[in-house]
C-alpha cells in the first residue's frame, strides 16, 4: 500500500509541476515540509504517510477546481516590479534615524551627516567641531601604546616558533 502511495504522491507533484507549479509553492500551499516534498519528488523517499498524501492529494483537487493557481504568491511579500525600481536609490541611512541638521538649522543629506562628504579633497566639518592639536595629540598616544604592544606581540611570536 505504501508503494502505492508513495507513486501517485510522484504523480500528484509531477502534474503540479508540469502546470507551472514550484516545490517551494507546492509544498507551501500544500502545507508540506519542503524537505519531505524534495525527497518525495527526487525519489529519496522510501514511503509516503497517509497524512502527506491527502494534504497532496486536496491541493491537487484545489488546484483542478481553480480555486487556487499556480502563480499564488505568498501573503505580504509583494514582488517589487522591475520597471519601477529602475533607476531609484534608497537614502544611505539607517532605519529611525534623522538627517543631520547643521549649525546653521539646514537638514543635511543623510551621506554628509556621516562625515563621508568629501568636499574640494578636504573633508566637509561643518557639523563636527575639532580641536587639531587635541587630535593630533591622541593620535600620537594611540601609536605610542599599540607600538610598545606590537614589540609584545612580536616578541611572543618568536618565542613560539622555537
Amino acid at each position: 500500500m505504501s508503494d502505492a502511495n508513495l507513486e501517485l504522491a510522484r504523480k500528484h507533484i509531477s502534474e503540479m509541476m508540469e502546470q507551472g507549479w514550484t516545490a517551494a509553492a507546492i509544498a507551501r500551499e500544500g502545507g508540506l515540509s519542503p524537505i519531505t516534498l524534495g525527497n518525495i519528488k527526487n525519489g529519496k523517499a522510501t514511503r509516503v504517510t497517509d497524512k502527506v498524501l491527502n494534504r497532496l492529494t486536496d491541493l491537487r483537487e484545489r488546484i483542478a477546481s481553480g480555486a487556487i493557481t499556480a502563480t499564488t504568491k505568498r501573503p505580504g511579500r509583494p514582488k517589487a516590479s522591475a520597471a519601477g525600481t529602475a533607476g531609484t536609490k534608497t537614502p544611505d541611512r539607517r532605519p529611525g534615524r534623522p538627517p543631520a541638521v547643521t549649525n546653521s538649522g539646514k537638514k543635511q543629506p543623510a551621506s554628509t551627516a556621516t562625515g563621508s562628504s568629501i568636499t574640494d579633497g578636504m573633508i566637509n566639518t561643518d557639523f563636527v567641531p575639532v580641536d587639531i592639536v587635541k587630535l593630533q595629540q591622541m593620535i600620537d598616544l594611540l601609536i605610542e601604546r599599540f607600538s610598545g604592544a606590537i614589540d609584545e606581540l612580536e616578541g611572543i611570536k618568536s618565542q613560539l616558533k622555537l
